[in-house]
C-alpha cells in the first residue's frame, strides 16, 4: 500500500524522526525504505510555495551555533544559502533565489537522501 502523497510531504516537513517513523511503519519484509517514496521534487516545492512557514523554522539565525555535519539553510544578501558544516567550513554550497527551492534542497539534504534522488 502507498504512502499517501500528503503525508510523505508532511513528514518530509517534520524532520529526519518523523520521516523515517513514516517509511518504517510501511515497510513489508525486506523492502528498501526508500523505495515507498513517490514524491517529487516539484511536488516538495510547490508544498514548501503552500506553506513558507515550514522552512522559517528551519532558516538559521546569525550568532546561532553551527555544527560539524550539519546542514544550515540561511537568508544572506538578498539570496538563499544552503550548505553543509564541515569543521567550521561551510562545503558545498549553494545559492537560490527562490526559498522553495533552496528549501527543498535543504531537507533533501538533511533527510540524507541522496542527490536526485527525490527528482
Amino acid at each position: 500500500m502507498r504512502i499517501p502523497k500528503e503525508k510523505q510531504l508532511e513528514a518530509i516537513c517534520q524532520g529526519i524522526k518523523e520521516f523515517y517513523e513514516l517509511l518504517n511503519s510501511r515497510k513489508r519484509n525486506n523492502e528498501n525504505l526508500l523505495s515507498n517514496i513517490t514524491i517529487t521534487k516539484n511536488e516538495l516545492v510547490e508544498y514548501l510555495k503552500t506553506n513558507p512557514e515550514i522552512i522559517k523554522r528551519y532558516l538559521y539565525t546569525k550568532g546561532s551555533p553551527r555544527y560539524h555535519e550539519q546542514f544550515i539553510i540561511e537568508y544572506d544578501g538578498g539570496k538563499y544559502r544552503v550548505y553543509e558544516m564541515n569543521r567550521d567550513e561551510e562545503r558545498d554550497v549553494k545559492e537560490y533565489d527562490d526559498f522553495a527551492e533552496a528549501g527543498a534542497d535543504y531537507l533533501i539534504s538533511n533527510l540524507g537522501l541522496p542527490p536526485g534522488f527525490i527528482n
